[in-house]
This record gives structure tokens, sequence and C-alpha cells, in this order.
């Protein structure tokens, strides 16, 4: 990425930095919205239902 900023800071004469934060904020974006589709793909359809909690037999005997 840097390399692409520098190559387009250098390529366009007085409007550079402009393009290449530009292109920085371009990138930038196109990752907000993969990781977005990649999350929404990798989601539990039921991952906002709770399921009770069964009690384990063994942790409520006591010893006599």
């Amino acid at each position: 990425m840097p390399t692409l900023m520098g190559a387009a800071i250098a390529a366009d004469g007085g409007h550079g930095f402009t393009a290449g934060m530009s292109l920085l904020v371009a990138t930038q974006l196109i990752t907000l919205v993969s990781a977005v589709v990649l999350l929404a793909r990798h989601r539990d359809p039921q991952a906002g239902q709770r399921r009770p909690v069964r009690a384990k037999a063994a942790a409520t005997q006591s010893v006599t």
C-alpha cells in the first residue's frame, strides 16, 4: 500500500497528496465491506437464542 500511495502522489502533480489519501480511503472501504460480508456469512443463525444449561447430576449429590 505505501508503494501504491507513493506512486499516486508522484504521478499526480499538484494534487498528489489528495490522490494518495483517496486511494487509502478507497482500499479501507473495500476492506470494511469485505469484512461485513464475511461476518454476515459466518454468523450462526441461532446466535441470539439462549439455550438452557443442564445441571450436572454429580455436582448436586451430597456425600454422606
